[in-house]
């Protein structure tokens, strides 16, 4: 998924159950929300890039305020947001082998801002 540009879920906005492998979500744009994923529901990510997203408000990268996120072998990097840019959540979190670097934020979380459980 490339460049996209959307209201909330640049790239793609989840309301179900999502497994992504080996796909690259890049340079993406959400006007609020989730730059490259917007997650509403259940999320499972592995062997994927993320890179290159912006969002306005709260997260260039991941943008999880579902039930679940599980990533594995994920890179998370360049996503730009005045919040969390790389990942914002307020659900537990299920991060494994992955690389978070590079993201940046105006206010808080350049990688992650996370109100629950990693």
């Amino acid at each position: 998924m490339e460049k996209q540009l959307n209201v909330v879920g640049g790239g793609i906005e989840n309301r179900g159950l999502l497994d992504l492998k080996n796909v690259k979500i890049t340079n993406n744009t959400a006007i609020e929300n989730g730059g490259g994923i917007r997650n509403a529901e259940y999320l499972d990510i592995s062997n994927s890039t993320v890179t290159g997203n912006t969002a306005g408000i709260d997260c260039g990268g991941i943008y999880n305020i579902g039930d679940r996120i599980t990533m594995n072998n994920v890179v998370i990097n360049n996503n730009k947001a005045l919040r969390g840019a790389g990942i914002y959540s307020n659900i537990a979190m299920f991060i494994y082998t992955s690389i978070i670097k590079n993201n940046t934020a105006i206010e808080d979380g350049g990688g992650i801002l996370n109100g629950r459980e990693i």
